[in-house]
C-alpha cells in the first residue's frame, strides 16, 4: 500500500520516500505562483509526458524519476507499504498523481 503522508505530521520510518522539492520526484510547479490544482494538474502531464517519452521534460529528469518510481514499486511489492513523503498531506498533493501512477501496476 502506498501513501501519501505530511513530513510535518508523519512519524519517520524505514519505508519512507522523500518526493518533496530537491527529490527527482519533486514538483517544480510551486504554490502561491500556482494554484494547488494548477500545480497537480501541470505536474501530471510533465510526469505522463517523461514517463511514456522516455526523455527528460523541462524539470524532470527520466532515468532518476524511473528509478524512484521502481525502488517504490520495489519497496511496496516486496518491503511492506510505502508512505511518500511530502508537505501538503492531507491536502491534495503531487504524490497523489505518484501514487496513481504506481496504483495502475498492481
Amino acid at each position: 500500500m502506498i501513501t501519501v503522508v505530511n513530513k510535518h505530521t508523519h512519524k519517520p520510518t524505514k519505508l519512507d520516500i522523500y518526493i518533496g522539492r530537491g527529490s527527482p520526484l519533486g514538483n517544480p510547479y510551486p504554490l502561491p505562483r500556482y494554484t494547488r490544482e494548477e500545480s497537480i494538474a501541470l505536474y501530471s502531464v510533465e510526469l505522463s509526458r517523461c514517463i511514456s517519452s522516455k526523455t527528460n521534460t523541462q524539470h524532470l529528469n527520466y532515468t532518476a524519476v524511473k528509478d524512484m518510481l521502481n525502488k517504490i514499486w520495489w519497496i511496496n511489492r516486496y518491503e511492506g507499504a510505502v508512505n511518500l513523503v511530502c508537505y501538503c498531506a492531507p491536502l491534495a498533493c503531487h504524490g497523489d498523481v505518484i501514487k496513481g501512477i504506481l496504483d495502475q501496476l498492481e
